[in-house]
């Protein structure tokens, strides 16, 4: 029996702009337009990083042997192996695809929109309804928006294949294989 277990947390971080835009803020060699881009604003989770990841991977070669050759074609030589994996699901935010500040498309591309209440709250999930869309708001014209970078988060993913081995030997190096796969 074979067992690996592996659990990694991490916590990507970066300032790009927008996941949809995917341009970072380069300002002009005299910073003509600082108001344009906020550090602050733009420091959050990556839309590339899980933060929780837990992987088991296994083989076992199942220990059945008899002193029968015929008998061992039938029941010895088979394997069960297989890999389960779970995350805590990719990050996402909210932006505006436009210039509702009125400050020209110098700089950032995305704009973000007001928070009023909590994204996460939310009852049911539907493919219309991710998150709670109550909790945004389109700030006032000329004005910037409250809700920074923070993180959404889409739902974990587990996934688990597996696969059943049986290994018919014969001559002194070669054998013949079946696998099934799931």
């Amino acid at each position: 029996l074979t067992l690996l277990v592996d659990f990694t947390w991490q916590k990507v971080m970066d300032n790009m702009d927008s996941i949809g835009a995917g341009v970072s803020q380069v300002f002009p060699a005299d910073n003509a337009d600082p108001t344009r881009f906020n550090m602050g604003q733009f420091w959050g989770d990556a839309g590339y990083g899980l933060e929780k990841i837990f992987n088991v991977s296994y083989n076992y070669d199942i220990p059945y042997k008899t002193q029968s050759k015929w008998a061992n074609a039938a029941i010895a030589n088979w394997s069960l192996s297989g890999y389960i994996a779970a995350d805590s699901g990719a990050p996402y935010f909210v932006f505006i695809d436009g210039d509702n500040e009125n400050i020209g498309s110098v700089g950032r591309l995305d704009e973000f929109p007001s928070l009023v209440g909590n994204p996460n709250a939310i009852s049911q999930r539907t493919a219309n309804q991710w998150f709670n869309t109550a909790a945004y708001v389109m700030p006032d014209y000329g004005t910037a928006g409250n809700a920074n970078r923070h993180a959404l988060f889409s739902d974990p993913l587990s996934n688990w294949n597996t696969a059943l081995t049986k290994r018919w030997p014969f001559q002194e190096t070669r054998s013949v294989e079946f696998r099934a796969e799931f």
